[in-house]
């Protein structure tokens, strides 16, 4: 009997083991795949071989006087809206006269708007301080649960994003690389309780802040209004606002503020080496600035995945009614005899109003802006349209669509005209960016340096059509392609 209660026992204890082991081997082909795949695109257990080092913050030295007084806020969300957060804060600064302390750019894996005080604990705890062992850890090792984040994101300053030496002449200008407040006591002598004013937003669109008492220009979608006369009362050593993401949240309406407000955007633009680089070698094989559309197809998130059919029969039919002599039924057999279909929308949504055709002036459009003879140096991937009819016309589209070229979305475009690209066209003319990354933390950079990429791109057309409800669209139709075209900035503040 004793024998035969060890036996099971053995045989349990053997049953046992076994299974410990199957679930270990599990587990460890499970945190493989979560180190390759928790971000393929940023990851270095999925990126090229050999890598260029870039060093992306400027390290700077203060010297700060005892009367100096600072405006701080807290960044969020993806680059272009804390890029219209800077606008706002840096216009906010200038009329304040306070030094701003800038908070650097986040790339990658944004922090959605919170609370306050919530924001603070989430931006507080954001840091790879303490575990920069992860970026050493070869690829040959899974990696552990504190570093499955570790490359979905990277920090850099705004130097090496724009050129901020003039707006460094134009204001003072402070990097605050940490957003905690010991931070403030340690380089500032800033203490928290006695030293700060906090201006503190409960919710994403909190307060509107005028430059003009009684102004008409509503703040309808913010829950209050702000004016600088009362923030200039303020005399404690820092005002610490949340955020100040929204456009022109900071409403300019004297003449002289305005003119900073443009300063500020013609300021605020790509400089970056990388970008530039790649942007001239692709611009060159499209023929050059100027001699193609820019488009901007947003289709992969909320609103823009829901509307993407209306978004994208709007953008096609605009470039076909302006470019074109296709007559309608020439158009309805190229697009797939998807239009009535594609347009069934929501009427309460705003999709942009459509051009209507004018076949007059769309043969004269075309010939005045596309340099014929550039046109047959560009490797188009489809024969020319033997009677053109503005088909040829060079098109560019910047998309954040997975798989741009068999995307079912984006068929009319690739079906209609033979001279469409995408980014995925330009490996070769990408190969710098993909082989940088950070020095500091080894994240590769690519990744997001590419919307930037895209954006410029797009901008240098003699034409841009973007997304309706698109920050990424507002920036490049209303900043990147004036200034690119020589053209005067859209400055709307309603």
């Amino acid at each position: 009997m004793v024998a035969a209660i060890l036996n099971i026992r053995v045989r349990f204890i053997f049953f046992l083991s076994l299974c410990l082991f199957v679930i270990a081997v599990f587990l460890y082909g499970a945190l493989n795949r979560l180190s390759i795949d928790v971000d393929n695109t940023t990851s270095t257990h999925n990126t090229p071989k050999h890598f260029q080092d870039i060093e992306v913050q400027r390290h700077k030295k203060y010297t700060i006087s005892p009367e100096e007084k600072f405006l701080a806020y807290f960044s969020h969300s993806g680059y272009h809206n804390q890029r219209i957060a800077l606008e706002n804060a840096l216009l906010l600064a200038k009329l304040l006269n306070r030094t701003l302390l800038l908070p650097p750019a986040m790339l990658g894996r944004p922090l959605p708007w919170l609370a306050f005080d919530t924001m603070y604990r989430r931006l507080f705890v954001t840091t790879k301080t303490g575990i920069e062992y992860c970026k050493d850890i070869s690829e040959n090792y899974p990696l552990p649960a504190e570093c499955l984040d570790y490359f979905s994101y990277t920090i850099v300053s705004w130097d090496f994003l724009v050129d901020m030496d003039p707006i460094n002449k134009w204001h003072r200008i402070m990097d605050r690389p940490e957003h905690s407040y010991e931070w403030l006591e340690k380089n500032l002598n800033i203490n928290q309780n006695n030293d700060i004013y906090f201006v503190k937003d409960t919710s994403r669109l909190d307060y509107r802040i005028y430059d003009t008492p009684n102004s008409t220009i509503p703040y309808s979608k913010y829950l209050r209004k702000m004016e600088i006369s009362d923030l200039l009362a303020i005399d404690k050593k820092v005002i610490h606002f949340g955020s100040l993401f929204g456009s022109f949240r900071v409403v300019p309406e004297f003449p002289t503020n305005l003119e900073y407000a443009t300063f500020i955007r013609k300021h605020l633009i790509p400089t970056n080496s990388l970008i530039q680089n790649a942007a001239n070698r692709i611009i060159n094989k499209l023929g050059g600035s100027k001699n193609f559309i820019g488009l901007h197809i947003r289709v992969s998130d909320g609103f823009f995945m829901k509307f993407a059919r209306p978004n994208i029969d709007n953008i096609y039919h605009q470039i076909i009614d302006t470019f074109t002599n296709l007559s309608p039924q020439e158009v309805d057999i190229l697009e797939g005899g998807t239009h009535d279909s594609d347009i069934l929308v929501d009427d309460t949504v705003d999709l942009g109003d459509p051009i209507s055709r004018d076949f007059s002036t769309a043969a004269e459009s075309y010939q005045k802006n596309i340099d014929l003879n550039i046109l047959k140096e560009v490797k188009c991937r489809k024969p020319f349209h033997p009677t053109d009819k503005g088909v040829n016309t060079i098109i560019y589209i910047a998309t954040d669509a997975e798989s741009p070229r068999t995307n079912p979305l984006l068929f009319k475009f690739f079906n209609t005209f033979p001279c469409v690209f995408v980014l995925d066209d330009f490996d070769q003319e990408l190969a710098e960016m993909k082989s940088a990354r950070n020095v500091e933390d080894k994240t590769p950079l690519a990744n997001y340096l590419i919307p930037m990429l895209d954006a410029m791109i797009s901008s240098k057309g003699f034409r841009f059509y973007g997304t309706p409800k698109s920050t990424f669209s507002n920036y490049i139709e209303k900043t990147l392609h004036p200034l690119y075209t020589g053209k005067e900035l859209l400055i709307e503040l309603v």
